[in-house]
């Protein structure tokens, strides 16, 4: 008996080490499955379609830059099924589109987009936010503001076509 105390002093002791051992780890997160990116994007499509029937269609109208005498003619392509929306500011010579955020259709009459410029970089406005406010009779009130709150500002009344 007196042998086997030291070997079950030895088995406890390799047990208790065994089970001491910190719990395992989480695994690692995996990498978003391709079904969780066409999730976000038909989130993304989905939100650009909530916006009001008022705001569908196409519009047309000119842009007044404050503070400058500019002005420049610009379209709107706001039809149903449109994601995002599109802007074309032709005498610029670039397109832009409109991408909603998160709130873009907080204030149901004063949507508010992000505007990221696609074709003519060079020679269009900067980055910014557009607002489009629901007139009387019809129009459009069409707000640009650059990025920086500061350096470039513009706004004009569309109508539809």
């Amino acid at each position: 008996m007196l042998l086997l105390r030291p070997r079950l002093a030895a088995l406890a002791f390799a047990t208790a080490a065994l089970c001491a051992c910190a719990p395992a780890a989480d695994p690692a997160p995996a990498p978003p499955a391709a079904s969780d990116n066409r999730a976000e994007e038909a989130r993304l499509e989905a939100q650009a379609r909530a916006s009001p029937d008022w705001l569908d269609g196409l519009w047309h109208g000119t842009l007044y830059r404050e503070y400058e005498n500019a002005q420049w003619p610009v379209e709107l392509d706001a039809r149903p099924g449109a994601a995002p929306y599109r802007v074309n500011y032709r005498t610029l010579g670039c397109i832009a589109e409109l991408v909603p955020g998160d709130a873009a259709f907080a204030v149901p009459d004063e949507p508010e987009f992000a505007q990221r410029v696609v074709e003519g970089v060079s020679t269009c406005l900067p980055p910014g936010r557009v607002r489009l406010m629901r007139g009387n009779g019809g129009e459009l009130h069409f707000n640009y503001i650059s990025a920086d709150d500061v350096s470039h500002r513009a706004s004009g009344t569309l109508r539809r076509l």
